[in-house]
């Protein structure tokens, strides 16, 4: 078993590598080139993987590298049913696990929920804080006691 992860916009990338130091399991994060940061710290345990700015290089990189059992950390629901295809186990950024029982609603969602009128849309706010981090380094440590 090993993560993969979406890490363009990912906001829990720390957390993310500290549970994969603390149970060893090799983890990649995978960015485009222009998302070129500081990345502090070093570990056996994780690595980068910088890939070309095309639009779908970073869920190719990751579909291709999917093995059954694998755990695959995005938001992206496209790379999600690609990844459930490969077997591969779903989480979000904020801890939530995308099966094959939810992925089809998912996708569906997403493509009606944005033509409703803009007025009827709730406010949620996208920013993580201190309790959304814990609470998804807490599912990420579930899922892995789980398997």
């Amino acid at each position: 078993m090993k993560i993969l992860v979406d890490a363009d916009t990912c906001p829990v990338s720390d957390e993310i590598m500290r549970v994969s130091q603390l149970y060893k399991i090799n983890t990649y994060f995978v960015a485009t080139t222009n998302r070129l940061f500081l990345i502090t710290g070093e570990s056996i345990y994780y690595q980068w993987h910088f890939v070309d700015q095309s639009k779908y290089s970073t869920d190719i990189f990751i579909a291709n590298n999917i093995d059954k059992g694998d755990i695959i950390i995005t938001q992206n629901y496209q790379l999600a049913m690609l990844a459930l295809a490969k077997k591969g186990i779903v989480m979000t950024y904020r801890g939530r696990i995308i099966e094959s029982d939810n992925i089809d609603f998912l996708l569906y969602k997403r493509n009606v929920y944005p033509k409703t009128s803009q007025s009827k849309r709730p406010i949620i706010s996208q920013q993580m804080d201190v309790e959304d981090r814990i609470l998804f380094k807490n599912k990420l440590i579930e899922l892995i006691n789980s398997l």
